[in-house]
């Protein structure tokens, strides 16, 4: 009886230090780290409808844990406008990004953690300055803050910061507040190797400050995880939109893999 309750205990130890214990959110951010020397190799493909423009991206991204605190990513999206004259994908704006974990409390059955965040894009190619997320043609500089809990039976985390870019060419500078809240629920029995379907449902919050434009977005997803890889698909979906948003997506379909290394 004594070893069944140790190993229960064991068992609950290790998915609580699990990332994908939930499985991490497919569009916002994670606050919980894999641990030291770890790291994620990720490629999404979306297809994303403006009213002006529509175009497809690929974000390959990799991360790596410096320590159990500290986490770097480097992310290289392409991006394809249709309609325009460029043949293929081309490379756009380069971007890196830093995270660090400054709060963890482990409870019986969840976990808790807060991290901040800053990140910065390049500009490598010059296309449309208003397509966001990827493909704006600017440079761009963010600082948010990350929350997250996770229990054995719902994850919920919330993503939330500001970007300040500017235009390369006529030189203006826009605020944005970006705001994303991810639900994820397993629906499957917790097991060792790995083997889980989660499903979420994330929000997106866009509002350019100093334009009185803004919009919200809701994104259903599902991801299957087993060992170190993970299959994700989203749809996202404008709710509403106001100010000048022609090249604000009014949907977004994507889907993706992710590895651990």
């Amino acid at each position: 009886m004594l070893f069944k309750k140790l190993f229960q205990v064991l068992i609950l130890i290790f998915l609580l230090s699990s990332a994908y214990c939930q499985g991490p959110p497919i569009l916002a951010d994670k606050p919980i780290m894999l641990g030291q020397q770890v790291g994620t190799v990720r490629v999404v493909y979306s297809y994303m409808q403006a009213d002006k423009l529509d175009g497809r991206f690929i974000m390959p991204s990799v991360d790596y844990n410096v320590s159990n605190k500290l986490s770097f990513e480097l992310m290289l999206p392409l991006q394809k406008y249709i309609g325009s004259a460029q043949n293929g994908f081309i490379l756009s704006d380069v971007g890196i990004a830093g995270k660090y974990q400054y709060f963890k409390q482990d409870l019986q059955g969840k976990t808790i953690r807060l991290a901040v965040k800053g990140a910065h894009s390049f500009y490598v190619a010059k296309q449309h300055a208003h397509i966001k997320p990827v493909g704006s043609g600017i440079w761009g500089s963010y600082g948010g803050i990350i929350a997250g809990m996770e229990s054995l039976k719902i994850g919920i985390i919330g993503d939330f910061g500001i970007s300040i870019v500017r235009d390369i060419a006529p030189y203006i500078t826009s605020n944005f507040f970006q705001g994303k809240v991810a639900f994820g629920v397993p629906l499957l029995k917790h097991v060792f190797p790995i083997r889980q379907l989660n499903v979420f449902l994330e929000t997106e919050f866009v509002d350019q400050l100093n334009a009185k434009s803004s919009s919200f977005y809701l994104a259903p997803g599902i991801q299957y995880a087993f060992g170190r890889i993970a299959f994700e698909a989203f749809y996202q979906k404008s709710v509403f939109q106001n100010g000048n948003n022609n090249y604000y997506p009014n949907e977004t379909l994507g889907g993706g893999i992710r590895y651990i290394y």
